[in-house]
This record gives C-alpha cells, sequence and structure tokens, in this order.
C-alpha cells in the first residue's frame, strides 16, 4: 500500500516555499514525487467468521487459549470457536472481560469475577466467582505467573492462582486504570491509570519511578511497551526508558479515533479505530505499512478489539463478527481496489502495470494521485496605479480553495489567513517604488496508494488478455484490442471471440463464436485455419506444431498449419486442459490424464483423476482431493495455500514468474507467490470437544475408555483448531485391533460413532488434515470392550452350580412319595434350562450374519446336547439313584 507520510511532506513543504531558485525548487519536488511513489501490491489475506444466524454482534473481548480454541465475550453470551463451529456457553452472568487459559477460563463482568471451568459427566461449563465484588463493571483480566488481576474503573483485584486467594487494590477516585503491566523478567507489576502509574508489592500499590502522564492507550509486549498519550503523542520503550514514536500518518489516524492497540512484532504496532480500521505501524521507522478498512476487504471500520493468534495473525472483532488478517503468507488479494466494476475474467502483466479484464471492460491498476495545494508568496513591484493593485488584489483567494481535509488542514489555514493579512495591508496602503508580497495558488499531485482505471474506449467484456513484448492484446465479444503503454487500445479484429491464445512467434490463435479458428500477427491481419462445431478450450505448443484441443477432440496443426484430428473421452463434457511436456501434449479432464503417443490419445492409468485443473503458460496446475501439483513447474511449497480460497473459478500462471492469478466465485482475484519455504503454521493439537456413552458426557482429558458390551452406545467428537478456511479440514480414524479394518477415508465428518464392538482391546487412532495438506500425528485414544455379566466366568461358573443344585433338590424330593410329581417337574424344567443355557453360550461366539448358518449351528448343538440330556433325564427319574443318595444322606446324618 502506498501511504502519504505527513510530517515529512510538511517540512519539504515548508522548504520548498523557502527557496527562490526554480531548478532547486524542481529537483526538490522531484525527491518529493519520488519519494512518495509506491510499487504495486495487493492487500493482506483476510478470513471472516460470525456466530451462527449473528450479523449485529457487539463483542467486549476476544482472546485465544493454549489449545487453539478463541472464546469471545459478547453481549449474547460467551462463545467458543474452533476455525468451523460455534459453540455458546451457557452463563447466566453478563461477562465482558476473559483470559482463557489451559485449565479454565478466568472471566468478569458487572461486579464479579471468577472463572469456568467444564462439568464433569455433564456438557457445558460451570461460573465459579472468587469472592471479587466491584462497584462498577470489570473491564479487563490480566496474569503473570503468580496472580489474576481484574481491572474495574478505579480498582482491582488480585488473584492468587493456587489458593485462589483475592486482594483488592484501589487507586484514587479521580484517576481511571487502563491496565495492569504483569510481572516481567526486570520489572515487578505496575498498574497504569489515565493520569499517573503505581507498582504492586504484595498487597498495597506504590508509586513508580516513571510517570504516565494522561496515558489514553497502552499495550505491551514482553519487555517492549507502546503507549498513546494525552498529547496525542506515540511512545516506544520500557517502563524507565521512553522515546517518542513519530508517525507518518499519525494525523489521519488520531482523526479515525484510536480505542484499542495490540503488539503485533518487536516493530510493529496494530491500532484499531472507531472510523477508519485497522492501522500497521513500524514503530521503528514510523512507517503505515498496512492500512485495512473496508476499501481492502474489511467488512466494517469501527473496531471493538484486536487480538492476535499463536501464528502472529491479527484479529478484529466488530459489529458484522471477527476477522482474521494474514500478513505472513504469501497470498495477497487484489479486489479491494478502487475503481474495478464488474466480474473479473482474466489478468496480465505489461511490464510492471496490472490489467484486469472483467464483464465491463478493461482496468489498469495504477498510482491514485491527490492533489496537494499551498499558497506560496510572490515578490513583485507595487505599482500606484489603483487598476493594477485592485487587480492584484484579486490574486488572492478569500477562503481555501481545496477540499481535501484533514491533517494538512491546519497548515493551509494558517498561510492563507496570513496571506490574507497581508494582502490587505499592501492594498489598504499602497506604497510606489516598494515590492509588495501577493500569494499564488500552487498545487503539486502526489501519489496516495492505487485504483483501478478503466479503458474508455473498451466497453465490452474482455474474456482473455494475451501479453508479449510491449504489448498486450485483450479479446472479448466486440473483437481484439491491440493495447500498448504509448498509444490507446485500438481494435484490430472485430469478429466475436470465443477462445484466444498467443504462439511463441507472437501470433495469436483465434476463434470466433461461429467455431472458425483463425491465426492472427500483431497487426491483425488473420488466415482462416479450419473450423469446428467443438468449442477450442485450451492451447499448446511444441516443436510438433500447435496443438488446440475442444471438447472431444485433440486438433494438430504443422509447421504449414495443415490439420490432423484426434479423439478422446470426455464423457462430462468438461473443459480440457493441455501443455506440451517435453514436446509430448498431455491432457488432463474430468476422465483422468491423456497424452498423445504413436499417433494416438492414449489414457495415463497410473495417474488418478484430478478435481480441478487448469494450464496457462504451458504449466498444468492440479487438484486431488486437497492436495494441490504442477506439471510443467517445479513443485512450491505454498501451493496448498490455494485451499484457502473459496472455489476457484480460474487460475492463470504469470509467464516466466513465480506469481499464480487466482479467481474465485464470489469475485475476489488474488495472488500466490509460489515459494519453497518452511511453513510456519501452527499445528494446534486434537481437541475432544465431547465424549457420550450411554447419554452420559465423559471427561474430555481422558484417553482411556472401558464399555460393557452391551451398553456399547459411543460418540466423540473431535476437533483441530484450523482459522484460515477450517472447512477444509478433515478427518479419519482407524480401530487397531479389529480384524479387517483400516484407516477411514478423508471426511469433513469430525463425529467418531461405535454402536457395537466385539470384546477385546482396540487402540483408536485420529488423525487429522489441513487446508495446507499439514496433516497430524496419530491421537491414541485405548478403548475396552468388557462382556456383560452374563457372559462372565463367573457366571458360568454359578450357573453351573445352580443347575447342580437343581439336580440335587430334584433327586432329593423325588424320594419322598408326596412330592414325586413336583420332583419330575422341577427335571424337566432344570433340564430346559441347562440345554437353553448350553445354546446360549455357543450362539454367544459362534453367530454369523447369516440366518442359514445360525440354524444349522443351531441344529448341530442341540445333536450335542442330547446325550447329555438323555444322562440327566435318566439320572433323575432312576430309582436307584434315588436310593443310593439317600444312604449316602443317611450316612452323612449317622457321622454327624
Amino acid at each position: 500500500m502506498g501511504y502519504f507520510f505527513a510530517q515529512q511532506s510538511i517540512k519539504v513543504l515548508f522548504v520548498f516555499c523557502l527557496i527562490d531558485t526554480p531548478m532547486a525548487r524542481l529537483l526538490l519536488l522531484l525527491i518529493f514525487i519520488a519519494t512518495h511513489s509506491f510499487a504495486q501490491q495487493g492487500h493482506p489475506f483476510l478470513s471472516h467468521f460470525s456466530p451462527t444466524g449473528k450479523n449485529n454482534v457487539l463483542c467486549f473481548d476476544f482472546k485465544q487459549a493454549p489449545n487453539g480454541l478463541f472464546y469471545s465475550a459478547c453481549r449474547e453470551g460467551v462463545f467458543q470457536f474452533d476455525g468451523r463451529n460455534w459453540q455458546r456457553i451457557e452463563v447466566k452472568e453478563s461477562i465482558y472481560t476473559l483470559l482463557p487459559e489451559a485449565d479454565r477460563i478466568w472471566v468478569a463482568g458487572d461486579g464479579f469475577a471468577g472463572y469456568l471451568t467444564k462439568q464433569i459427566g455433564k456438557p457445558g461449563f460451570t461460573l465459579k466467582k472468587t469472592g471479587t465484588q466491584s462497584e462498577t463493571a470489570f473491564t479487563a483480566i490480566k496474569s503473570d505467573e503468580q496472580f489474576i488481576y481484574f481491572i474495574a474503573e478505579n480498582e482491582f483485584w488480585q488473584t492468587h492462582r493456587k489458593t485462589l486467594k483475592t486482594t483488592k487494590l484501589k487507586v484514587a477516585p479521580n484517576e481511571t486504570i487502563l491496565t495492569v503491566m504483569p510481572a516481567g523478567k526486570t520489572y515487578i507489576p505496575t498498574v497504569i491509570t489515565d493520569s499517573t502509574s503505581y507498582q504492586i508489592k504484595q498487597t498495597s500499590l506504590i508509586a513508580a519511578p516513571e510517570k504516565f502522564e494522561s496515558v489514553k492507550l497502552i499495550t505491551a509486549l514482553n519487555n517492549n511497551w507502546f503507549a498513546l498519550r494525552g498529547n496525542n503523542q506515540f511512545y516506544v520503550g520500557t517502563p524507565d526508558k521512553w522515546s517518542v514514536v513519530s508517525l507518518a500518518d499519525l494525523g489521519t489516524i488520531l482523526q479515525s479515533i484510536p480505542v484499542t492497540l495490540i503488539q503485533v512484532s518487536a516493530e510493529v504496532i496494530a491500532i484499531g479505530t472507531v472510523h477508519n480500521g485497522i492501522y500497521l505501524v513500524n514503530t521503528k521507522s514510523g512507517k503505515t505499512e498496512e492500512h485495512i478498512h473496508y476499501g481492502t476487504g474489511l467488512p466494517d471500520n469501527e473496531i471493538f478489539c484486536l487480538t492476535k493468534d499463536q501464528e502472529n495473525n491479527i484479529w478484529a472483532a466488530h459489529e458484522l463478527g471477527f476477522t482474521q488478517i494474514s500478513t505472513h503468507i504469501p497470498l495477497q488479494t487484489f479486489s479491494h481496489y478502487p475503481g474495478l466494476q464488474g466480474n473479473v475474467q482474466t489478468t496480465a502483466f505489461i511490464g510492471s502495470t496490472l490489467y484486469v479484464g472483467t464483464s465491463t471492460g478493461l482496468y489498469k491498476l495504477q498510482p491514485r494521485k491527490t492533489t496537494l495545494e499551498w499558497l506560496e508568496p510572490v515578490r513583485v513591484p507595487n505599482k500606484t496605479d489603483k487598476s493594477k493593485t485592485e487587480q492584484t488584489a484579486t490574486t488572492q483567494p478569500t477562503e481555501p480553495t481545496s477540499k481535501k481535509k484533514g491533517f494538512f488542514s491546519f497548515l493551509k489555514r494558517k498561510k492563507e489567513e496570513k496571506a490574507t493579512q497581508k494582502q490587505n495591508a499592501t492594498t489598504e496602503q499602497p506604497l510606489p517604488n516598494q515590492e509588495k508580497i501577493i500569494y499564488v495558488k500552487r498545487t503539486i499531485e502526489q501519489a496516495d496508494g492505487f485504483e483501478y482505471k478503466k479503458e474508455e474506449s473498451i466497453q465490452t467484456k474482455i474474456s482473455f488478455l494475451l501479453a508479449q513484448p510491449n504489448q498486450l492484446f485483450a479479446a472479448g465479444p466486440a473483437g481484439l484490442y491491440q493495447i500498448t503503454s504509448s498509444q490507446k487500445p485500438r481494435l484490430i479484429f472485430s469478429d466475436p471471440i470465443e477462445f484466444a491464445s498467443t504462439l511463441a512467434n507472437n501470433q495469436l490463435i483465434l476463434q470466433n463464436e461461429s467455431g472458425t479458428v483463425f491465426l492472427c500477427n500483431p497487426n491483425g491481419k488473420t488466415q482462416i485455419l479450419f473450423s469446428t462445431a467443438e468449442s477450442i478450450q485450451s492451447a499448446t505448443e511444441n516443436n510438433a506444431g500447435v496443438w488446440l484441443v475442444g471438447i472431444k477432440t485433440l486438433y494438430h496443426l504443422d509447421a504449414d498449419f495443415k490439420i490432423k484430428t484426434y479423439k478422446f473421452s470426455n464423457t462430462q463434457n468438461d473443459a480440457t486442459a493441455i501443455i506440451s511436456l517435453n514436446d509430448v501434449p498431455v491432457m488432463c479432464n474430468a476422465d483422468g490424464y491423456f497424452l498423445f503417443n504413436n499417433r494416438a490419445v492414449r489414457v495415463i492409468d497410473s495417474l488418478a483423476k484430478a478435481n480441478l485443473f487448469f494450464a496457462s503458460a504451458n504449466i498444468m496446475v492440479t487438484k486431488r482431493e486437497n492436495q494441490w501439483s504442477m506439471v510443467g513447474h517445479n513443485q512450491a511449497n505454498t501451493l496448498n495455500y490455494l485451499n484457502l480460497v473459496p472455489e476457484i473459478r480460474k487460475l492463470i500462471v504469470e509467464k516466466n514468474t513465480n506469481t499464480i492469478w487466482v479467481v474465485s466465485v464470489n469475485n475476489e482475484l488474488y495472488s500466490l507467490k509460489l515459494q519453497n519455504t518452511k511453513n510456519t503454521s501452527v499445528q494446534y493439537p486434537l481437541l475432544v470437544k465431547s465424549v457420550i456413552h450411554n447419554k452420559n458426557y465423559l471427561p474430555q482429558t481422558i484417553r482411556k475408555f472401558e464399555f460393557i458390551q452391551s451398553e456399547q452406545l459411543f460418540n466423540m467428537d473431535v476437533s483441530r483448531p484450523f482459522f484460515a478456511n477450517a472447512k477444509d479440514v478433515e478427518y479419519r480414524y482407524w480401530l487397531e485391533g479389529l480384524e479387517g479394518s483400516d484407516f477411514s477415508a478423508w471426511s469433513a465428518n469430525s463425529v467418531i460413532n461405535f454402536t457395537f464392538l466385539p470384546l477385546g482391546k482396540y487402540k483408536l487412532h485420529v488423525q487429522t488434515r489441513d487446508a495446507l495438506h499439514e496433516q497430524s500425528i496419530d491421537e491414541i485414544f485405548e478403548i475396552i470392550v468388557k462382556p456383560p455379566l452374563w457372559k462372565t466366568p463367573w457366571f458360568y461358573a454359578s450357573q453351573f452350580v445352580l443347575f447342580g443344585l437343581l439336580v440335587l433338590v430334584s433327586i432329593r424330593l423325588k424320594m419322598n412319595r408326596r412330592y414325586k410329581i413336583f420332583a419330575q417337574l422341577l427335571s424337566v424344567l432344570t433340564i430346559v434350562l441347562l440345554i437353553t443355557f448350553i445354546q446360549t453360550v455357543f450362539s454367544t461366539y459362534l453367530s454369523t450374519s447369516s440366518p442359514v448358518i445360525d440354524f444349522c449351528i443351531q441344529v448341530g448343538i442341540a445333536l450335542l446336547v442330547l446325550p447329555i440330556e438323555l444322562y440327566l433325564r435318566k439320572l433323575m427319574a432312576s430309582d436307584v439313584a434315588a436310593e443310593k443318595l439317600k444312604s449316602i444322606i443317611n450316612n452323612t446324618q449317622k457321622n454327624a
């Protein structure tokens, strides 16, 4: 982004007005303009989020926990966010500030403070208060290794982390506490108010050696502090050493009303404002590195609060939700410069100038110029002629003519007032033979960012831009235009063009809407090559000639432009991309990859089908699942950043550069720099959001689960935070120990369900893969499936003992004639129960999914049980057995 550096400009203008030599002024003016010339670069990649169904979000505080989750204190309550899903935390109290940590979430609101903790066996959180009671609402929470600080208007409470002992500390009634600077390695905790500062020693406040006079905003990163004071100056330093930071855009920032500060790095500060978005300022140079506002993609210019995540991305809360600002990734957007209209179709460069073709015409990205006006004093001879005096007096305007307001308005106003006074004094008492001073309005143009300017001579859709040395060709329904840097665009071919491509000899291949294919030279002279009912989709060139690909036909034009055709498969009638790889034409469509070999188009069976494919500048870019690859170019580590672009509509490789231009379905234009740099993104750990067993919530921190087989209703919901584009985070799992099991297919579904598992011990492996195709390590959970009560060995033993007792009771009753019938019934019941028990045991371990096989198994079990049944029946019905049992019982009684 280009910016106008205010303080430097003021100095230049003052010097400019004092220099009399025209050449010196011209030299200074050239230096001034050169100082404010900027190269084209895009805006940072932005991702927008909002709680489900919320489009009017009032956020009080927004912070990230160590595990990667974000927590926000909003008007509607507290929300948890993992990049994909918002979960509302039910809390009855109104919470205005929070501080998430590993084991709990510290919160504070209207007169109370405490922490949220997970409920064991239940969903959600429990609020536990620490006993703090303030007369006003708490506005911030700070922490160090020993204490948590809850900050209210003119008092704050410190709570010991371990003992939870709370102490109240209070400042003077006329002071407002801004923040507490926690303890560092070289200094003790410091309380910053709007007029002074205190140091915390145990449970009391003492005056700090360094005063903070009239502080408005303050922030810190490690030992590096940054503050805005009441004198509208920014300061940077440490508690014992401060220095003024001269900001280039100080006036604009102050007019925008800064309300929040965060330190992004050791040298960069982010300033959130009420009226004009976010300024990223370098504290050493004072320059504005980025200005992020509505014009650059920010949904709302009113910033509620700022925070920073573990990847150094900046997060801004505004009325429409939350925006992540990724300044470190090689993906930038070029859609938000002013002036661009219509749906983006294509883009190309001539030299260092970017051209964009849209559905409404051709646009050029160029420096935006603003006019700076001032009044220059000029000495002229004084004459007594009244008419000339009056004429000279009219050269001084009574009101400023410039409509530009802002930081320079006070400078113009003072100069104009001074000029008016001098002019009045001169015209009222003119003296002969003396010089007088008049003020002449001067203007200069200065670069102030970039804007798109439309080529007014092109008022039609531009579908193709073909860059050649020192010129550009734009093709669309109106025909072919030639564009150079020195001349206006001119129409050189008037047929509506459906396809256009450039050749190595700077000639063009064109197809009009009737299907005729032309060869066109740079001057517009055309030659008809052939006609076809198919639309040409892509073209390439090698030593064998020119290759054009249609829907189902490959066209080959040799050096004499004689044509040969070859058919290939395209069942979906989709677009086909083609490049030349080592002089061999290689194609790709929805049916797979093809190559031209031995006078025929052959399928490459070894390559899996691609989901997306684009060909440009003899480079093919393809996507399969979440993995991007390039054919005809060295692979780059940054290529998978294309996954962050939602639904790519068109992809253009900039020739002879490492830049890819991408157009999305929502009409965003992005550029991606291809680099082999190390991925610096943070891989957050896998989080278990909930574990449900038979409608009971289990603790989320455990890694071992035990279930009874008959009660195995198991549901685990996992999540891995990823915020650039969480929709592309995929999950898979594998249950080690289950015969024939393997990792499941990658899926966006993060819920793992089990309804029935055989008895045994298992290991559940869970993996995730984010949009950058970074795969996490295995997260392992142990699952033990226990048998139900009626399948345990001691239950079987108890059953055999029971059956033995029933047999003995039956035989004993048979010895008494009065209970003979009852004994027979008990015998039959015992035999039936025993047979049923044996069949149940066998069927438990031998059951199959086939009813026929199960029936055969049951018949076999019955045949095996039959001899046992006959023996027991004979034993229980035999009188001899009864007599033997009776004698044994009698002998036992006698011996006793």
